[in-house]
């Protein structure tokens, strides 16, 4: 055992622990912080989400509008199992995206260290160089511990802090929507894919049929979850097999044979049902909505905002979209073709460009680059480091540090600066559904009317499906839940909420009031 390597263990775990630190601090200022569930379309995704389980649309969930869902719901049939466990809270309504953020910071630990190694050993295989497995970092044994911790960091935890501790992941990490879930799914298929690719064993290890499973697993999962992303991960493998190999023969080592028919069997489980049973007329309605996403405003529209994505990437994921350029810079002057860390490039690249041909754009389809750029610039202070030893000493702790400083800045623009801090919206909706809960005893007997565009009945656990109730459900009512205009001055109500967002046919915010259903010959 080489001397000195007592400490590396020490160091590893104080890495995880830095790690582990920034994802409570990031969790606990978001979940702690302003509600934001009212905001970004989350209405819908919880309504859909509601009205899986209160009653029983899997295939096609509708919103409180009675909107049939745009996406597939993978989403939803995760949330499933939280709801029904641990209740209708805000943050459990989140957990799919809290727990996708989580593993894809793992996912850009492994790949970032996956790349440093594979940069060790292409160093190795260099002329008139010598390669000693103990790293000279930790060989002595009289380093001090931050040192050690600072170390461990190297490339990997950085790359993991780098994803929690930005503005971008910092807000999609505790939202609502697929997003944070697909970027998962399509980080970890570049990551297996990019890993299969460099295998040239003809004969695989049980390793490798584990990966390429994983990979497909997750090909479909991300068609499950928002369709077309998973279109970018087959794009990937295609350009990096012949980009690395000069021919699409090494697709055979990420099982492209027998993965992409497993990957369009588990994206059959809901197109085939979503097919036979399509509310009628909604074919027409889904392809007018993604048409126009892509063809709206014609050649010219397109060109005119083809600069977004990039400007995106450079403004949401600052410092580090810097950092990022300044990576790709090393890795074209020490050789760009055959370099381990043009996977990752070559992924941000196709990512921004990808999500660069729909006419609407939006910010969080970037998600997934931020993952490879995470990994890039984990690399490159590993690079720093090797190349100026004294820096070894503070440089990861300064990352560490502008990464603190960064996610400092969007804690307090959460806490006193967006609107929502200001308004509270989204703590009104939640407010006003635990007085419904105490005040009804949990009654599932409630009907809404004109109660509008926000998580009101989803935190009840409820999804009415349509804006006013139908005569059946009237029957069976023993509470109402309506704007106050509509229920005369309150003084009946049992409990009158603040004003709440978008209610009645999304307009100005109004107060809701609770009124209890009168008993026959009352």
């Amino acid at each position: 055992m080489p001397e000195g390597s007592n400490t590396t263990r020490p160091g590893r775990w104080a890495g995880w622990w830095v790690l582990a630190a920034i994802a409570v601090a990031v969790l606990a200022a978001r979940i702690g912080g302003p509600s934001d569930l009212d905001l970004k379309d989350q209405p819908k995704t919880v309504s859909y989400t509601a009205d899986v389980v209160a009653n029983g649309r899997w295939i096609w969930p509708r919103d409180v509008m009675g909107t049939p869902t745009y996406k597939p719901p993978l989403y939803n049939w995760l949330s499933v199992p939280g709801v029904l466990l641990l209740g209708w809270d805000e943050w459990v309504l989140k957990l799919p995206s809290i727990l996708a953020g989580l593993a894809t910071a793992v996912v850009c630990v492994c790949m970032a260290r996956w790349m440093a190694q594979q940069t060790r050993s292409a160093e190795c295989r260099m002329p008139n160089v010598e390669c000693d497995p103990a790293s000279p970092v930790v060989a002595n044994r009289r380093l001090h511990l931050p040192l050690v911790i600072c170390h461990s960091l190297i490339p990997g935890i950085i790359a993991g802090v780098v994803w929690l501790a930005n503005g971008a992941v910092y807000r999609l990490i505790y939202v609502a929507r697929p997003d944070m879930l697909v970027g998962f799914f399509v980080v970890l298929s570049w990551a297996l894919g990019t890993v299969l690719l460099s295998e040239s064993q003809e004969k695989w290890a049980r390793r490798q049929w584990a990966m390429a499973i994983g990979l497909w697993v997750s090909v479909g999962c991300a068609a499950l979850t928002k369709g077309t992303p998973a279109l970018l991960v087959l794009i990937y493998l295609l350009l990096a097999a012949w980009w690395r190999n000069g021919s699409w023969r090494a697709l055979k080592h990420a099982g492209i044979v027998w993965g992409l028919p497993l990957a369009l069997a588990m994206f059959a489980v809901w197109l085939v049902p979503a097919w036979v049973t399509i509310p009628p007329g909604w074919g027409q309605t889904l392809a007018e909505v993604e048409g126009g996403r892509i063809v709206k405003g014609g050649v010219v529209g397109w060109l005119l905002t083809t600069y977004q994505m990039p400007w995106y990437f450079l403004l949401r994921f600052l410092p580090w979209s810097r950092l990022f350029f300044v990576g790709v810079v090393v890795v074209i002057k020490q050789g760009w073709r055959k370099h381990p860390l043009t996977p990752a490039i070559l992924w941000v690249v196709l990512v921004l460009a990808f999500f660069s041909i729909p006419v609407l754009k939006r910010d969080d389809y970037l998600l997934p680059a931020y993952a490879g750029a995470a990994v890039l610039v984990g690399w490159l202070i590993q690079e720093a480091v090797k190349r100026w030893p004294g820096a070894g000493k503070w440089l990861p702790g300064a990352t560490v540090a502008v990464a603190l400083i960064f996610l400092a800045v969007s804690v307090a623009n959460d806490f006193w600066w967006k609107p929502q801090t200001k308004d509270r919206m989204g703590d009104r909706v939640k407010e006003f559904a635990q007085v419904i809960r105490q005040e009804t005893a949990g009654s599932r007997r409630i009907v809404f009317v004109k109660t509008g565009y926000h998580p009101l009945q989803a935190l009840l656990g409820m999804n009415q499906g349509t804006i006013e109730p139908t005569p059946a459900q009237l029957a069976q009512a023993q509470w109402v839940v309506m704007p106050l205009p509509l229920g005369g001055d309150g003084a009946a109500a049992v409990a009158i909420s603040k004003p709440l967002p978008r209610v009645i046919d999304k307009k100005d915010p109004a107060a809701l009031g609770l009124y209890r259903v009168p008993k026959t010959g009352e």
